[in-house]
């Protein structure tokens, strides 16, 4: 792709290592908008820069010629209809496109509410935002939201793209420009990704080579962009290895992977052969763990299906590496196990769930057992789950795993985890998404079920914080005090991460305080109001100076107004009790932040734009002034004193409706 004067995104300096990993987690999440999983020590923004701007690179459209020309357009007009087959590399064209601009793609999911999700998104100048309506029922509504959102779009100098399938928008949103995105080449995406993976000169060999186009002739994007991985993963290391070898074994890699492992199975049958199918199973599942730890769990999986256990040492026994060998696999540096072919641990996941079903249960148990008595494997079995599950499109099978982890409090983290990374997922997510609203709804008495739910829905929630509220609101409301406590706890942790602090005490003020929602609902939105109104930084109320220095002061302000309208509508109790305190406790201190406070509570009590009667607003003051007078009274301050006053006296003024008679 060729550079753009007036982007600012570096197509050089790529990582090359990070994209494969980022390749991976893209397989799963899509390619835009994900959670990282296990890298928690990578820092999101960036990685998700990188990735894109390797997507954009690589980006290699069917037809370049239309495809420059509507760039011209888009880059002008800033929005675009990208119509295509699924598999045709719409999103990629998506993030291309963005990248001329100088801007990276944000998706906005539309599991659940999509009007409303519309609706609530504000752009941010210089974001790219992507709406992919593939699998949503377009109606009037969604149709006056897109244009809604294009007009915020337009203010905020951002972009905006929408992804749809052939013939799904015939004419709704006939003022945006469409681009038919078709299939490639695959061997021009292999190209694209090995100028980038091995170098120019390798890639013309391999491009060249009559085997590796008669491949990758009628292989889709993403079957090509995993040859060039391979040829990645398996480029030789030493002066020995000629070209030839290398492009054969990586084709083979590629290729039939059903017929390698048939063979090898029919080779390894009978009962003396029955370690061999239990150490490659341990191998698949383990790969990269050191030999020690995959062994022992291999001996675990023998006794669970009634084998002796063969003991072979996991680092200098006599038969590690005569074991290894036969399943393929070899010790690397570290003491680590590994296939000595790339992927190749998939493939025999997804062979021996496909071909050999009675193991089916046992190796849930198996798997089960390992997350719940060895911890340092908990992430390496959570992976394997969710690739089997991935590779097989099977979202009944993240169901089975995530129950089957869900019934204890050994395994219960695992299970929220796992569930976490699914529920994220456009292929996997639908599925296990219901099941945890169904548990939502009717939690078992068991709580371990539910308070996976709640642990899943703060992981989840950060990129689909939607979906997660609306399953934490029927927790909050469950019989039992131990599930409303786990709801609180997510809601705070999900709350923590700044960009979900709007969306998320939104929610709690538009959705969990009125009258009609459930009274233990509305109990866990005021502990969380509460909370959050009562923590201090140094005597300074942390939602105060959140509001003084946040970049946009009017809505913050407004924002913890509609917290103390909430927390005031209530009535007066030690809760609300406790948070009062911190802010009169600010004003006696510190006289400088009297007028912040109060302006504060001024508007909390008037009830901002919510239109409160005026009954409303004298409850809403008359309470706060007794919680200031109650709290006074227990901390031994004189109601004389002037903090104390005039804010009685300016609540009373602001309210009363002869002081502007």
């Amino acid at each position: 792709m060729a550079e753009n004067p007036a982007g600012t995104v570096n197509n050089t300096s790529i990582n090359l290592g990070q994209i494969l990993k980022l390749v991976q987690v893209g397989n799963l999440y899509g390619n835009i908008s994900f959670h990282l999983g296990d890298m928690v020590h990578t820092e999101t923004e960036a990685v998700l820069e990188e990735y894109q701007r390797y997507l954009a690179a690589t980006f290699s459209p069917a037809e370049p010629e239309l495809y420059q020309h509507f760039r011209k357009g888009f880059e002008q007009q800033r929005w675009a209809i990208l119509s295509g087959e699924p598999g045709n590399g719409r999103e990629t064209a998506a993030i291309a496109l963005h990248a001329w601009c100088g801007m990276r793609v944000h998706s906005i999911p539309l599991n659940e509410q999509p009007g409303k999700r519309l609706a609530r998104t504000l752009p941010v100048p210089g974001n790219g935002y992507l709406v992919d309506l593939t699998l949503t029922q377009i109606d009037g509504s969604i149709v006056t939201e897109l244009r809604a959102l294009r007009a915020r779009v337009a203010e905020n100098e951002a972009a905006l793209t929408i992804l749809t399938r052939p013939g799904q928008l015939t004419g709704e949103l006939h003022e945006i420009p469409v681009f038919h995105v078709r299939r490639p080449p695959g061997i021009a995406v292999l190209s694209e990704h090995l100028k980038r993976l091995i170098g120019e000169n390798a890639q013309k060999v391999w491009t060249t080579w009559q085997g590796v186009q008669d491949k990758v002739r009628d292989a889709g994007p993403s079957d090509a962009v995993r040859l060039a991985r391979i040829a990645y993963q398996s480029r030789p290391t030493d002066d020995r290895t000629c070209t030839e070898t290398w492009i054969r074994e990586a084709l083979d890699a590629y290729g039939d992977w059903k017929g390698e492992l048939n063979g090898w199975f029919a080779e390894h049958s009978g009962d003396t052969a029955v370690w061999n199918r239990i150490a490659l199973i341990a191998v698949a599942v383990l790969e990269g763990r050191q030999a020690l730890e995959v062994f022992d769990a291999a001996d675990d999986l023998a006794q669970a299906l009634g084998e002796r256990p063969r003991g072979v040492g996991g680092i200098f026994g006599p038969g590690v590496d005569l074991t290894l060998e036969t399943v393929g696999a070899k010790r690397v540096p570290g003491d680590g196990v590994c296939f000595t072919r790339p992927e190749y641990a998939d493939a025999v996941l997804e062979y021996v769930w496909e071909q050999l079903p009675r193991l089916r249960k046992y190796l849930i148990a198996w798997m089960s057992e390992l997350v719940a008595e060895r911890p340092q494997l908990v992430a390496p079995v959570r992976g394997a789950c969710v690739r089997l599950a991935l590779s097989r499109r099977d979202q009944p099978l993240t169901v089975e795993f995530f129950d089957s982890w869900a019934k204890s409090g050994r395994t219960r983290q695992a299970a929220a985890d796992f569930a976490a990374e699914a529920a994220s997922s456009p292929d996997l997510g639908k599925e296990i998404r219901k099941r945890l609203y169904d548990i939502a709804r009717n939690p078992l008495s068991d709580h371990h079920q539910a308070m996976a739910v709640a642990s899943a829905c703060v992981t989840y929630g950060r990129t689909n914080p939607a979906s997660a509220l609306t399953r934490l609101k029927w927790l909050a409301q469950a019989d039992s005090e131990r599930v409303r406590q786990a709801a609180l706890d997510a809601l705070e942790e999900l709350a923590r991460d700044g960009e979900r602090w709007f969306e998320v005490v939104g929610a709690l003020l538009n959705e969990w305080c009125h009258e009609g929602v459930s009274p233990r609902r509305r109990e866990v939105a005021f502990r969380f109001l509460v909370r959050a109104l009562s923590a201090s930084t140094e005597g300074v109320p942390e939602r105060l100076l959140w509001s003084r220095t946040h970049p946009d002061v009017a809505r913050a302000t407004d924002h913890v107004a509609d917290m103390w309208g909430a927390v005031l509508g209530r009535g007066d109790d030690d809760l609300t009790l406790e948070a009062v305190g911190t802010w009169i406790s600010c004003v006696l201190e510190d006289a400088f932040r009297f007028e912040e406070v109060a302006d504060i509570l001024v508007r909390a009590a008037a009830g901002g734009r919510s239109g409160l009667s005026e009954g409303a607003v004298s409850r809403r003051t008359v309470t706060a002034g007794r919680m200031i007078v109650h709290w006074c009274e227990r901390n031994g301050v004189d109601l004389g004193t002037r903090a104390v006053y005039t804010l009685q006296a300016r609540l009373y003024k602001a309210h009363d409706p002869a002081s502007s008679v």
